[in-house]
């Protein structure tokens, strides 16, 4: 059962990865004429709540069925923080010579400092590893916790402004500076939640899964819901800024588009789950990370060369294709030098 469970959630982080790949592309090589397309317009949806609060999801679930100790979870944050410090001077590398050598004129500190996912993840993962006794006593303590962090993050961010002086630790809490892409509040809700279903999980509540009628109920009420709400959602996800400060509204809904997708990615991976394809997905997910750091590599840095001047669908779509190719490659031989490195040394 366990096996099975890790296979689906590596089928959720290799989609969101998928979905990953062409939001950046959008953001940073396509023109603002093409961002206002209808395609373009669920193409942002696609890379919203399928992606960064999946990862998240994902992310708390494990945290809180993870054996390891508070100080070797904690260290794992750190060194996630780390890793994201280094991948916002790799990526802005280009930029950053630029900006030294005075071609461009901007300021350099937002690029260093831009609160991206692995640097909330790194401080996520140390919070909940601190708080992660307390979390499974009562599961009213993450639900409490996460009703604060929406709200708060909600009324900070549109009522208190942020001081020039501590604008590059703030952000990291709450989102109003535009270098502020994943801060606390909003987006410590999502591991929470993670954590929650894994105590859910744990209860073991008795019912046939696999009722046809009840996945036929389920997916239909998905496809309905998603009808419905698509207008208002992809307003959220293709308003960049709205998105990553996003409030209890789209928290709720993202939590309902992700329950049945689950279920729905379960189902695909029972019928054709060994598939090619279907294991490529999977890689993706096993070394999430690992490609995050890569195609960021990849696409931070050859945006300095060609921002947001792309408008044909073809070639962005090359572009894209090229971007998740050659990361998937990179991820695969670096995993391949890797295991080949560790038998050197058993031997």
């Amino acid at each position: 059962m366990q096996e099975k469970r890790v296979e689906v959630a590596d089928l959720l982080k290799g989609l969101a990865v998928i979905c990953m790949i062409q939001v950046h592309v959008l953001e940073l090589f396509t023109t603002s004429g093409f961002q206002e397309s209808k395609l373009a317009t669920l193409l942002f949806f696609l890379g919203a709540a399928p992606v960064a609060p999946v990862f998240m999801i994902v992310l708390g679930y494990f945290l809180a069925a993870s054996k390891k100790s508070t100080a070797q979870t904690c260290l794992r944050g750190i060194k996630a923080f780390g890793l994201g410090l280094l991948l916002n001077l790799g990526l802005n590398f280009n930029l950053i010579i630029k900006i030294t050598k005075g071609e461009i004129q901007l300021n350099v500190w937002p690029y260093v400092f831009g609160v991206d996912i692995l640097l909330f993840a790194g401080l996520a993962i140390i919070i909940l590893a601190v708080l992660k006794k307390l979390l499974e006593k009562n599961i009213f303590v993450p639900v409490v916790l996460i009703g604060i962090i929406l709200l708060g993050g909600e009324f900070l961010t549109k009522n208190v402004a942020q001081t020039t002086e501590f604008n590059y630790v703030i952000s990291f809490f709450y989102g109003s500076s535009e270098w502020s892409y994943f801060p606390l509040m909003p987006w410590l809700a999502y591991p929470l939640t993670g954590f929650i279903i894994f105590q859910f999980a744990k209860t073991k509540i008795e019912y046939n899964r696999n009722a046809v009628y009840l996945k036929i109920v389920v997916f239909a009420s998905f496809f309905v819901f998603v009808f419905f709400t698509y207008k208002e959602a992809s307003n959220i996800s293709k308003d960049l800024p709205n998105y990553y400060h996003h409030g209890m509204l789209f928290y709720v809904w993202a939590l309902i588009f992700i329950g049945p997708y689950a279920m729905m990615l379960k189902s695909v991976n029972a019928s054709i789950g060994n598939t090619l394809f279907m294991l490529f997905v999977k890689f993706l997910g096993k070394n999430v990370t690992l490609i995050y750091v890569i195609q960021w590599l990849i696409i931070g840095n050859t945006a300095t060369e060609i921002y947001r001047s792309l408008s044909s669908s073809m070639r962005i779509g090359f572009v894209y294709l090229a971007v998740l190719i050659l990361s998937s490659l990179l991820a695969y031989a670096l995993v391949v030098l890797r295991k080949f490195v560790l038998k050197l040394k058993a031997k």
